[in-house]
């Protein structure tokens, strides 16, 4: 009984610990709509800190001259590079937005108007 009344203290304490980190890498998690902006702007994130990560490594004495340099320029190659993916997509994104509010507003017109014909009320 003991035994039985451990291992279920365990497993209620492993579902607490991983909750959170499940939850955040269900697929599906981000916005469907996004593209793949979300994903990017999560990388270029990612490369800013490996960035001041090494910064501060090189400030604190851990890092030699050859590898601080070799790290600084592949994390900033790597952050400038997802930069140029970022405004790409947020540009591709603001294109579709604006073809989909075109779409609507023709959608909306009355059918004698999108036929060439002008709209008399």
């Amino acid at each position: 009984m003991t035994t039985l009344a451990a291992l279920l203290l365990v497993a209620a304490a492993l579902v607490a610990i991983l909750y959170p980190l499940w939850s955040r890498v269900r697929p599906g998690s981000s916005r469907p709509s996004d593209g793949g902006l979300a994903v990017a702007e999560e990388r270029y994130r990612s490369a800013l800190a490996d960035l001041q990560d090494t910064e501060l490594d090189w400030e604190n004495g851990s890092l030699s001259a050859t590898d601080y340099s070799a790290l600084r320029e592949r994390y900033r190659r790597r952050a400038a590079e997802t930069l140029r993916e970022l405004v790409m997509r947020q540009q591709l994104q603001g294109i579709q937005a604006s073809e989909v509010a075109l779409e609507v507003a023709e959608a909306r017109l009355p059918t004698e108007s999108r036929n060439g014909a002008p709209w008399a009320p």
